[in-house]
């Protein structure tokens, strides 16, 4: 499951519920690449959720908003688990990153266990380099929080699942 994050303030939150449409735009013309104010975890937002709070969905507050927040934005229907973190609960998470030591979240990472509970992607969490890119979506989530907090802003979110590319079957029949 990827995790897309948006920079933004209270205000802007407060206009967005009021209008799909409106909000629908926010995250069209904001989801570019290099866009300093939008980072997209990829395939690991599902995993960094259950690395920290031993669940797939949610956890206790703070770390329990990271990735999803329990507060949802209405209307953009083609967005799954759009919500959005204030300034003040996005300062309450980025202090409480702060805490969480590289080597903990280490010694939390059971391959097996991510398996058992169908953490998504499914599959990926025994491949040799899983740790390493839960760890370092992990740190660039944390960066954009510290940033958020240190800027005092909000932050709209939406997870996503990608799409896999199916081959087209191959055919027995040989041209002449």
């Amino acid at each position: 499951m990827e995790g897309h994050f948006f920079r933004t303030t209270d205000d802007i939150i407060r206009y967005l519920a009021q209008d799909p449409k409106d909000l629908k735009h926010f995250l069209k013309s904001n989801s570019s690449e290099g866009n300093s104010d939008y980072i997209h975890i990829k395939e690991a937002a599902q995993g960094i959720n259950f690395l920290l709070n031993e669940n797939i969905k949610f956890g206790p507050y703070p770390l329990g908003y990271l990735v999803t927040s329990r507060n949802k934005l209405k209307g953009a229907t083609t967005y799954s688990n759009l919500s959005y973190n204030s300034v003040q609960v996005v300062k309450d998470i980025s202090d409480r990153l702060n805490m969480v030591k590289k080597s903990t979240l280490k010694e939390k990472f059971e391959p097996q266990r991510f398996a058992d509970e169908a953490v998504l992607p499914e599959g990926r969490w025994s491949e040799d380099d899983a740790l390493d890119v839960l760890l370092e979506q992990f740190r660039k989530l944390k960066k954009f929080y510290k940033m958020c907090s240190d800027t005092g802003s909000a932050i709209v979110m939406y997870t996503s699942i990608p799409k896999v590319k199916v081959a087209a079957p191959k055919s027995d029949v040989v041209p002449e």
